[in-house]
């Protein structure tokens, strides 16, 4: 799966939003069974997804806002995601 990061300096409230700086991550996989509206992605670790806050992924055909990351001693890192 393919996910796009992108950063936001806006509120979140802000209904019409500014990205920059897309970065695309292919090899993304689901973690467990998926929800549309809040799911939970296990990427390769890549510290530099830290400083994203909004994600778009195409498959399921939403933006999210990144509700949390939790990095693993695996080498990897959670992404949640919360429908915007």
């Amino acid at each position: 799966m393919t996910i796009d990061f992108y950063k936001c300096t806006d509120d979140i409230r802000t209904a019409v939003k500014t990205f920059t700086d897309k970065k695309t991550i292919t090899g993304a996989s689901i973690l467990g069974a998926v929800s549309v509206l809040q799911p939970v992605f296990i990427l390769e670790y890549d510290g530099t997804l830290l400083g994203y806050q909004y994600m778009y992924v195409a498959d399921l055909g939403h933006w999210y806002y990144i509700s949390n990351r939790v990095l693993s001693n695996a080498g990897q890192i959670i992404i949640s995601g919360q429908a915007d």
